[in-house]
């Protein structure tokens, strides 16, 4: 109820929630009441989407960038200690793509809290990606999402695998290539050989 308030004179919605496992010890993980997967990665962002689209829909729809994860594709096991979130995270991307508001979607690899621009970004489809480790700083997703905010034209329409590898660090000046090598090798404007891209 208090959604539609909020979103009103907002031109862009990133949605980076997630639910997050309790473990004690691995694999007896719980999610505290209200914030299980089911309740943040598919009523709560639906509740999002439809506040922000409410709020937006007449002076024309905004940009939604949201931060899903890698490994969609493969099913969870029925007894999943995760409580299906990649299944739930999944959904909403259909979700988001189905609504007409232009989006872009995320999908990274492991989330680490090392510093940012110290490696170089890759981008995949269909968890393609698999450096070794499969991590990714946060603060370098957060950097590819403002990039996608503030290059609308090219970020648009576009749903990614996002990882990080040894090799030249990718700087801020280095995120359109980013998301330009994001597309798949049909799209306007994508990266020479399309596929798994280092920028």
């Amino acid at each position: 109820e208090t959604l539609p308030k909020v979103m009103q004179g907002a031109g862009a919605l990133v949605i980076a929630t997630s639910a997050i496992p309790v473990c004690d010890p691995y694999p007896k993980c719980h999610f505290p009441p209200g914030a299980s997967p089911m309740e943040v990665d598919w009523v709560g962002a639906k509740a999002l989407l439809a506040a922000f689209a409410s709020a937006t829909s007449s002076r024309g729809l905004g940009h939604v960038v949201l931060i899903s994860t890698m490994g969609t594709t493969t099913p969870e096991e029925a007894s999943d200690p995760f409580g299906h979130i990649s299944f739930y995270k999944l959904n909403f991307e259909a979700d988001l793509m189905s609504s007409t508001l232009p989006f872009t979607i995320i999908k990274p690899c492991g989330l680490g809290d090392s510093d940012p621009a110290k490696t170089q970004l890759i981008t995949g489809h269909d968890d393609e990606v698999n450096p070794s480790p499969p991590m990714i700083s946060r603060a370098d997703v957060a950097r590819v999402v403002v990039a996608s905010l503030l290059q609308p034209s090219i970020a648009a329409g576009l749903r990614f695998d996002l990882c990080s590898k040894q090799g030249p660090a990718t700087g801020d000046d280095g995120l359109v290539d980013v998301l330009k090598s994001a597309r798949w090798p049909w799209q306007p404007g994508a990266a020479s050989g399309g596929g798994i891209v280092s920028v």
